[in-house]
Order: C-alpha cells, then structure tokens, then sequence
C-alpha cells in the first residue's frame, strides 16, 4: 500500500517515470492497482481523477529518433516520434 501511495505521489509531480526493481517486486502491480484505483475514482467523481491509461515501451527497442522524433536531413520535414503520438492520443 505504501508503494502504491509513493507512486501516486510521484506522478502528480513528474511527467513520466521508471519504476525500476527486483524481478517479481510487485512493480507491474503496484502500476495496474493504482491504475485501477484512479479509474475506479473517476466512475466515482472523487478527487477529480482522470480515466488512467497504462502503456509500455522499451526504449531500447527502437532508435531515438523513432522514440523521439527527427528532421529528415534532405527534406528538413519533423516527424513525430513514439512518444509525441502517444502523448497527443492519451491526452484526449
């Protein structure tokens, strides 16, 4: 419970966060009860919570430029990275 409350915590002062640990620490979890909990708040009009949506991306599986977006050397068009879209889509 107490870890569940330090990353509710932590959230409402970041923008985006790791939880990192021990394999089978609890940290999926932690993640998906306070997930749960915020939507749960939400439905309730408490707090006045947003719907919470989770997603996963393992940096290292994609290049920075598709992680964060590029200017393309001969055009000099910006393409959006993974993280831009997301964050546009999430927000609505």
């Amino acid at each position: 419970m107490e870890k569940i409350i330090q990353l509710y915590e932590m959230i409402t002062v970041r923008h985006g966060l790791m939880v990192v640990g021990d394999p089978f620490a609890g940290k999926t979890s932690a993640i998906m009860v306070l997930a749960g909990a915020l939507c749960e708040l939400k439905e309730l009009n408490l707090m006045e919570e947003m719907k919470t949506n989770v997603q996963y991306l393992n940096p290292k599986s994609i290049t920075m430029g598709q992680l964060y977006g590029f200017t393309d050397p001969v055009s000099k068009d910006w393409t959006d990275g993974i993280l831009a879209v997301w964050f546009r889509v999430l927000a609505t």
